[in-house]
């Protein structure tokens, strides 16, 4: 029964140790994608060609700045460009 009770502990710990290096794993995995997953929002966001905020975050951004206006009662000047063929 003592022997029994030895190999079942050994089996629990070697289990224990497997189980451990599983969780490390996927915490590994999971930072990873966290990364990933960050640098494809910035793509979504950013225009790769100028490095600025694409239009609808610019967007985005122009209605949060309207909003905080509105709330506190404030002024908001907005300047905006188009410039056409900009890419060519």
């Amino acid at each position: 029964e003592t022997e029994l009770l030895r190999e079942r502990t050994e089996e629990l710990a070697r289990l224990n140790r497997e189980l451990n290096s599983q969780y490390r794993d996927l915490q590994a995995t999971e930072s990873a994608l966290r990364e990933a997953n960050m640098e494809l929002q910035m793509k979504m966001e950013i225009d790769p060609l100028t490095g600025l905020l694409n239009n609808q975050r610019i967007y985005e951004k122009l209605q949060g700045y309207v909003d905080n206006s509105r709330e506190n009662k404030e002024p908001l000047s907005v300047i905006m460009f188009d410039i056409d063929h900009f890419k060519k």
